[in-house]
């Protein structure tokens, strides 16, 4: 055989086993594709990894269609729809048989329901009921189903109510029909609906549970809360046991439970709706929640439940309400006067300003604050509040009032003056408030020295003041009555403390009103009304003690005016019999001295100038009764005790006006005595003596840095008077240089030199300035922290004083000093005896009440 026939028959033979191959593989993929097929339609549990199998394993085949169907429709039945979906949607359905393909696309557009593609499905559901009567009722339902998830009702309702007499969709197109005539607000059709399901059914039917929930919420609605109770029960009951009721169902339930009540209830149902997320259900939930538990006491619980609700991020009615009683419960339960309660409230009215509420809020903060001595808190707290409305700013005029007043009694004048001007800023809320912050603003206005303000607003008080029987009331004519009185404007002054005297009708106040009378009688005296000025007198020494000794002296004063000096000794004589430790004691025995003058009696004055003088040898009266008695011996020519007197003025009150007058007689006497060397001698050795030709030149140099003083050349004027007390010593006029040191001193704050000048001062005995230098001397040791050197010139002073503000300032300083060293025998010494003085302010005497009280504690 030749080569090519060969050939040929290789080709053959080969050809022939390759068809008999494919024809085997062929086979066995027919029977691959019929078992695949077998377990499909028997259901087996691997039968979809079989199709998958056999796709991936044979792309090409020609039942790929099939197999695809068969894929989708398997994962549709276990409810993987998104799967579903690949498969469905990446088949030619129109290639399927119809009945295949009806059934396929059906199952495709329920996939995209299931899969939030509503849109997609509702298309080809319309599609399919128009092509398919066998789907016609399924796709009715299925489209009314998404009319009623996208909010068309009318056309749900439709679609539903065309499916009522289906026997399919009997039992279930009412249940969506009773739905929507709830979201419709036709209560009574639901009602009617969930009704007549329930009387069809009972309790079998498939949709019974949730028609009881239909009428439990139109019971809700209605007020009919024990039958929604009931209601909600039975749907709950007859939900499976691995599912939860409906979120809005449960809310509703626990509504019912707390409009019927039955707080106890609520919080179970509520919680578990409140913590799925935040919204207004949420709110809602935590809010009733909340003010369940507080009605049935669980405070705890309402706290978390009604902070929550009330949290930033809503401001609607639920947090508005939430947050006003989660305010009110934080102020029941704190135990400070502004701790939390307080600051929630005041969110509370930042965030709801115009809420109804509101003005509650506000009058729970107001009551805070008037019942609280925690004022600048309070004011701190009203200060936070965006919008406060009336009730509030009263209050701030009220608690600005109380922290100026505070500051007045601590002696903050600044800030009292600072605060109480607030206060009347908003005057217009509160009057009573007002009157009273002007009188207490001239108050301070007083202390701080400005008397045309203090009188200003002490006529605005009197304005304002609609009760005359205010305890201020009256104190308002006798504080004008006082600032007449320092400006010397004695007849207005008398008519304010006549009309003080006029509406005084607190009995607690004798003292002030013998002052009173006293002031009175001291405008009628100024007056030379001396009959009305006797009269007064003796009604304030009448009234009080504590003021009678003023009063009994000023009466003596009054007698010698009038040349009833007889009357007048006697009248002294009386003032130191019963008012022994009076200030007026020294002064006494000077006039006792006078009326002797007076009546020509000159052994007795002498001997009245003589106890002043053995009795009280640092009073600064002292240099005028000695001088008075040189004076006296000189009158009746008795030379030698005129000398030996006027000696003692010179040596012992050097620099005095007195001592420059007793000199001056010296000489007169000297002259008249023919004995002009014997006198130059004299001088010359006394050692406050000045030399005849250095008395002009002495006289010039204080002159001139006296009137550098005047015209405001301060420091000229200090090195002026410096230089004087250096070069002339003894000076002429050394006392007075060194009170005008002092007072620069002590307005440029120079501690140290006023000091130093002040002990200058009152080193020499009988200085007039010796009340003030002490006083000023107290206070820079007191700065300096010197509080023992300090008590004792506050002792001194009350000792000298010749004036009841001195006295006071002395009493007042002791008392400080000695409770600054801890001297608690001195506190209660000083504290005794400034309670013993009459014309003491209310902050002084309560101020001396508490050191007294501690130091007794102690």
């Amino acid at each position: 055989m030749n080569r090519p026939h060969l050939l040929l028959l290789l080709a053959l033979l080969f050809v022939s086993i390759r068809l008999a191959a494919q024809s085997d593989l062929g086979q066995r993929l027919r029977a691959d594709y019929r078992l695949t097929c077998d377990d499909y339609a028997w259901g087996y549990g691997d039968s979809l990894y079989t199709v998958l199998d056999f796709l991936e394993r044979t792309p090409d085949t020609p039942d790929r269609l099939s197999l695809q169907t068969m894929a989708a429709d398997t994962y549709f039945g276990r409810g993987e729809y998104a799967d579903a979906l690949v498969y469905y949607e990446s088949t030619d359905l129109g290639q399927l048989p119809d009945r295949v393909r009806d059934d396929a696309t059906y199952r495709m557009a329920i996939a995209q329901l299931r899969t939030g593609r509503l849109g997609d499905a509702a298309v080809w559901l319309a599609t399919l009921r128009q092509v398919s009567p066998r789907y016609a009722d399924p796709c009715t339902y299925a489209m009314a189903y998404i009319d009623y998830a996208r909010g068309r009702y009318t056309e749900a309702l439709q679609g539903f109510s065309s499916l009522v007499n289906k026997p399919d969709y009997a039992a279930l197109a009412p249940l969506y029909i009773a739905e929507i005539y709830l979201l419709q607000g036709d209560d009574e059709r639901a009602a009617s609906t969930a009704a007549d399901y329930l009387g069809r059914y009972g309790q079998t039917g498939v949709r019974s549970g949730e028609m009881h929930r239909v009428g439990a919420t139109v019971d809700y609605r209605h007020g009919q809360y024990a039958r929604a109770i009931d209601g909600f029960a039975k749907y709950v009951d007859s939900l499976p046991a691995d599912r939860e009721p409906r979120r809005d169902a449960r809310y509703v339930y626990g509504l019912s439970c707390y409009m019927a009540g039955a707080y106890s209830r609520v919080s179970a149902l509520m919680d578990p709706v409140a913590d799925r997320t935040d919204d207004a259900l949420s709110r809602s939930a935590r809010l009733h929640s909340g003010l369940a538990s507080l009605l049935v006491g669980d405070k705890t619980r309402a706290r978390l439940s009604l902070g929550l609700a009330a949290a930033p991020g809503d401001d609607g009615p639920t947090a508005e309400l939430a947050a006003y009683n989660y305010a009110l419960l934080l102020l029941e339960t704190d135990y400070s006067a502004f701790g939390e309660g307080v600051t929630a409230f005041e969110s509370y009215l930042n965030r709801f300003p115009t809420s109804p509420r509101a003005d509650a809020a506000s009058a729970y903060l107001v009551e805070v604050y008037l019942n609280t001595r925690s004022y600048e808190a309070a004011l701190q707290s009203i200060n936070r509040i965006g919008r406060p409305d009336d009730r509030l700013l009263a209050a701030k005029q009220k608690v600005l009032f109380q922290i100026g007043t505070q500051d007045y009694t601590n002696t903050r004048y600044e800030l009292a003056a600072d605060h109480l001007t607030q206060s009347i800023a908003l005057g217009r809320y509160d009057r009573a408030t007002l009157a009273e912050a002007h009188y207490w603003l001239a108050e301070t206005r007083y202390r701080q020295g400005r008397m045309t303000e203090a009188d200003a607003n002490l006529t605005t008080y009197l304005q304002l003041a609609t009760d005359s029987s205010s305890p201020t009331y009256a104190l308002a004519y006798y504080n004008q009555g006082y600032i007449d009185f320092h400006a010397r404007s004695y007849e207005a002054a008398l008519g304010h403390f006549s009309r003080y005297l006029q509406t005084e009708h607190d009995a607690s106040r004798t003292e002030l009103s013998a002052d009173a009378h006293n002031r009175v009688a001291d405008c009628h005296l100024a007056a030379r009304r001396f009959a009305e000025a006797e009269r007064h007198y003796a009604e304030a020494e009448r009234l009080s003690s504590s003021v009678g000794d003023y009063a009994c002296y000023r009466l003596a004063l009054v007698a010698g005016l009038t040349k009833n000096y007889d009357r007048k000794v006697a009248l002294l004589d009386r003032l130191t019999a019963r008012y022994p430790t009076s200030p007026y004691a020294v002064s006494a025995l000077y006039e006792r001295g006078r009326a002797y003058v007076q009546s020509g009696r000159t052994t007795e004055a002498i001997a009245a100038y003589q106890t002043l003088l053995s009795r009280y040898p640092d009073s600064p009266l002292c240099p005028r009764a000695a001088a008075e008695i040189g004076l006296l011996y000189y009158q009746a020519d008795q030379y030698s005790q005129a000398i030996d007197a006027y000696r003692l003025v010179v040596t012992r009150y050097p620099g005095s006006d007195e001592a420059r007058m007793a000199l001056r007689d010296l000489r007169s006497i000297y002259v008249d005595l023919n004995r002009v060397d014997e006198y130059a001698a004299m001088v010359a050795d006394l050692p406050g003596g000045v030399a005849p030709q250095a008395t002009e030149r002495d006289s010039l140099t204080f002159v001139a840095a006296e009137r550098a003083y005047i015209r405001g050349a301060t420091d000229e004027a200090r090195q002026s008077f410096a230089r004087y007390v250096q070069t002339f010593s003894p000076a002429a006029y050394e006392a007075e240089a060194y009170h005008y040191l002092y007072l620069m001193a002590a307005a440029a704050g120079h501690d140290d030199e006023l000091i130093a000048y002040a002990d200058r001062m009152l080193s020499r005995a009988g200085s007039p300035y010796r009340c003030e230098v002490l006083a000023g001397r107290a206070a820079a040791y007191t700065r300096r922290a010197d509080h023992a050197a300090a008590l004792s010139d506050y002792r001194q002073l009350t000792a000298v004083a010749e004036s009841d503000d001195y006295r006071l300032a002395g009493l007042s300083g002791a008392l400080r000093a000695a409770v600054a060293i801890d001297d608690r025998e001195e506190t209660v010494r000083q504290a005794t005896a400034l309670l013993s003085e009459a014309k003491l302010t209310p902050e002084l005497r309560q101020e001396a009440l508490y050191r007294r009280a501690k130091a007794y504690l102690a």
